[in-house]
């Protein structure tokens, strides 16, 4: 039972960094899209 909770956790945190990464990108897109207008 105790890996499975750990497995748990390490998903969840790997799920926040995925979730970072993309709304970091988002913004950079959108910081381009700005520049080139």
């Amino acid at each position: 039972m105790k890996p499975d909770i750990k497995n748990k956790t390490l998903f969840k945190s790997f799920r926040k960094q995925i979730l970072a990464n993309t709304i970091v990108k988002e913004i950079l897109n959108q910081n381009n899209a700005y520049l080139q207008i």
